[in-house]
């Protein structure tokens, strides 16, 4: 299938690099304290695809609050240079980051031209009032040491839980976070716009039967009734099955379900330190013999992004028809058929356009109830009208 061939066309596109090296760093609150809740850290990634230089802030005021990271310029003046603001995040209002990636074609900060150039130099965030509410230093990539019991580097990976097909709570969202450094490990699940004090709501894993097994539940996170969470640790309360580390859980199912056991979110344990190259595919589709008297034309757009099992797919297409529906049917990776997954309505004039998407980061759930995106990776597809005629095909 065409899938095949994208592999061939771009190696990186479908083979994994090298583990990725990541060292993380937390960063402390000042004697005294602006402000008593502030958390955050630093994470620096080096691997084949580009570095990653990434400063996570939280339990901060996003909402009347500008925050701007400085660094040491040069290192050990005790001279702070601005670097930049931090973006809050839209999904958690006590939250936001500052991150600069070499594989997107962003420069390091201070133009350094690799993080080992950064090594040592303190770190400040800053308020809008330009007080320091958190100071720390950026870790060493070459020495893979964060400190900390577990000792070495600090192997991490996430993925988003999707929602169902169907889904009881239609607004559900969530995430599941792994991370291992030395001898311990970590699973965490985090889930939020939805009520989790009036219902219980349940944490499954498969075993290594490949069977569902109830773990845990959630419990209100940070005090709020719409956020839930889990966590479990070795050493600690153990991780589930009583498994040595999270790495044997990877790419074991993992669902939420209500207390009527219908599944709320749905997923898999992410891989640790994935370091294949993302994937952007921008395809132009092809015309067919019915999309050419219609002067149909279309493409699809589709980034991967697989550090953090984010994946984002727009099919569109424009056609002079009097239809009222377009159709996108696309291929079963487990069939290999191509099936009808999604029908939506033409807009515009005598030229209308129509627009099929999916995106992960909102937990919104992928055809055919997929949970690992690589399978639509290359995935045939067709516009067709409800006619049947095909107007235009193509590939993820």
């Amino acid at each position: 299938m065409l899938r095949s061939l994208a592999c061939l066309a771009g190696a990186l596109l479908c083979a994994g690099g090298a583990l990725a090296q990541r060292v993380e760093s937390q960063l402390s609150r000042p004697s005294p304290a602006i402000d008593p809740d502030a958390q955050g850290r630093i994470e620096l990634e080096d691997q084949s695809g580009g570095e990653k230089f990434d400063v996570q802030i939280r339990k901060v005021d996003t909402s009347s609050n500008t925050f701007g990271l400085w660094l040491e310029d040069p290192q050990g003046s005790g001279t702070f240079s601005e670097i930049g603001n931090f973006e809050a995040d839209p999904r958690h209002e006590d939250r936001a980051s500052f991150e600069r990636r070499t594989d997107l074609g962003q420069n390091l900060p201070l133009g350094a031209a690799n993080l080992a150039a950064l090594k040592d130099r303190r770190l400040e965030v800053r308020d809008d009032g330009g007080q320091a509410i958190l100071v720390g230093q950026v870790p060493d990539i070459a020495s893979g040491q964060t400190g900390g019991p577990g000792g070495g580097a600090k192997i991490k990976g996430e993925a988003p839980l999707l929602r169902p097909v169907n889904p009881p709570l239609p607004s559900a969202r969530g995430e599941v976070e792994v991370e291992s450094q030395g001898n311990e490990s970590e699973l965490e699940i985090e889930t939020e716009d939805f009520d989790i004090s009036g219902a219980s709501f349940s944490i499954w894993l498969e075993d290594d039967q490949s069977l569902m097994q109830s773990i845990g539940m959630l419990e209100p996170a940070r005090g709020r009734s719409d956020q839930g969470r889990a966590e479990f640790r070795s050493p600690g309360n153990g991780l589930p099955f009583g498994v040595a580390s999270v790495g044997d859980l990877v790419g074991r199912r993992l669902e939420i379900r209500n207390d009527a056991s219908e599944v709320v979110l749905e997923g898999r344990v992410p891989s640790l330190g994935v370091a294949s190259a993302n994937q952007r595919f921008n395809v132009k589709l092809d015309t067919e013999p019915a999309g050419n008297s219609l002067g149909a034309k279309g493409q699809a757009k589709t980034s991967w992004q697989p550090s953090r099992g984010r994946f984002r797919s727009e099919v569109r297409a424009q056609a002079q028809t009097s239809a009222t529906t377009a159709e996108l049917w696309l291929e079963n990776p487990s069939t290999g058929l191509l099936e009808l997954v999604a029908t939506n309505d033409w807009s515009g004039g005598n030229t209308k356009s129509v627009r099929f998407s999916w995106d992960t980061t909102d937990s919104q759930s992928l055809p055919f109830g997929v949970t690992d995106p690589a399978l639509l990776l290359g995935s045939d597809l067709e516009v067709r009208l409800p006619s049947g005629e095909v107007l235009l095909s193509g590939n993820l």
